[in-house]
Parts: C-alpha cells; structure tokens; sequence
C-alpha cells in the first residue's frame, strides 16, 4: 500500500514545507506591519498654518473708539476654510449708549470671508447696569460684532437684578439693548422693594 507524499513526507521534503510556511508567515507580518497610506488632504482640512501666543486683537470707530476688543492666550490659522480659532477668549463689544458687554468662552472662531465669529462652550456675557449686572449664558453665540448683533439657537440663561429667565434661543441687538427669547420662556421676577 502506497501512502500519499502529503500525508508521510520524505525527510527532504520537511525542509521545503517548514520553508513555504515560514515565507508566508514573513509576507503576512510585512504585510499587516506596512503603514497605510496617508489620506488626500481634503479641501476643508484642519491643517494648521499658523500659531500665536498672547493675542489681543481690537476695531474702533472713525473717532478713535474702541468698539470691539478681543484677547486671548493662544490662536490658531487655519487655511480650508480661512478662520482663526482663539482659545479661551475674553471680549469687549462696545455700545452706543452705556457700558459694554464684556464676555469669555472656551472657544472663538472667526471666519475670514464673514463678518461672524463664533464662541463655544461655556459662553457668559455679562453688562454693568445701575441696577446690577445682568448676566448671559450659553453654550453657543454667533457675533456680529460690526452690526452691534447676536443670536444663538441654543438654550439661554438670563440673570439680571430681580429675574431669572431660562429659554431656547435668543437674539441680542447689543446697541439697542434689546433682546429676544425665542422659544420655551420660563422664569421668575422678583420686584426691587
């Protein structure tokens, strides 16, 4: 009775078999160590171009005034879209009347084919007023600082001397010290004795 070679090898044959075995273990580990290849860089890509510390950028009026001033401890330029993206940044939006708003976030991004600027995350804007501070909070805020606008379409704390007011959404016309609640109001006033 003959024996198929596969099931009783000759001794030479081992060699060529532990061979085979080995060349495609080495192919496999080659393979799977092999970087991939890197992404196309995309049109609207996140690449930093630019980066700086300890900025404080400001705009005034044909008189010389300040009407908005911006601060913040670190910046960043990106090319796709053109923005700046400001860390933890501080403000100043000045009014035509009275004192300015002055506010803080986690994050601002401004966008250079606009006029907005974006703040993010923990968002408080606060005025000084005879009667006390009033105070706005929100998680998102789009300023229009050349228009003396704001809005958001997130949900919106407002404290001011006497009342709380909680709602979603608001709209802010900062020279006309307006402001729009948007949706869902609730709060309480407590009259000044």
């Amino acid at each position: 009775m003959r024996h198929s070679p596969w099931l009783r090898p000759e001794p030479g044959h081992w060699a060529g078999l532990l061979a085979v075995f080995a060349i495609a273990a080495i192919a496999l580990w080659q393979w799977q160590d092999r970087p991939s290849p890197a992404p196309a860089r995309a049109p609207d890509s996140d690449q930093l171009e630019a980066y700086a510390r300890e900025v404080r950028l400001q705009a005034s009026d044909e008189n010389g005034a300040v009407t908005w001033q911006v601060e913040a401890p670190t910046a960043r330029y990106f090319e796709r879209p053109a923005r700046w993206a400001l860390d933890t940044p501080r403000w100043v939006l000045a009014t035509a009347d009275g004192p300015p708003w002055r506010g803080r976030s986690r994050l601002a991004r401004s966008m250079l084919d606009t006029d907005r600027v974006e703040v993010i995350g923990d968002v408080i804007m606060q005025r000084m007023q005879p009667a006390g501070v009033i105070r706005l909070e929100t998680a998102y805020l789009e300023v229009r600082p050349g228009r003396s606008q704001a809005r958001t379409p997130a949900a919106v704390s407002l404290h001011g001397p006497g009342y709380d007011v909680d709602a979603i959404g608001a709209r802010l016309w900062l020279d006309e010290e307006r402001l729009e609640l948007l949706d869902d109001v609730a709060g309480h006033y407590q009259p000044a004795r």
